[in-house]
């Protein structure tokens, strides 16, 4: 996620096919998250999602309208613990280093 009030890249990544979902939304806020997360994961067959593990961020507090709509379950890391989101901040970096260049 990039700054507050700017557009910014909602990232989805599948640890065990390593799939990513790139999502260009308006702002870093809840409701936009939200409409993003179900944007993209309302696009696969629902029996291939089956939980979320976002970061502490405040724009994932209200991941219950995500819960219910989508139906998956919502696993918190532990704060400060990168390495429970390894596949995800590799693949946030790549996709931050190519949003530069082509944006």
């Amino acid at each position: 996620m990039g700054k507050t009030g700017h557009s910014v890249l909602l990232t989805v990544v599948d640890r065990l096919s390593r799939l990513v979902l790139i999502k260009k939304i308006n702002h870093k806020e809840t409701a936009d998250v939200n409409q993003g997360l179900v944007d993209l994961l309302g696009s696969i067959p629902k029996e291939f999602v089956h939980s979320l593990t976002p970061d502490h961020g405040r724009e994932f507090l209200s991941l219950n309208d995500i819960r219910e709509r989508l139906g998956v379950a919502i696993y918190w890391p532990d704060p400060y613990s990168p390495e429970e989101r390894g596949t995800n901040a590799r693949i946030v970096k790549s996709s931050a280093t190519l949003a530069k260049l082509h944006l």
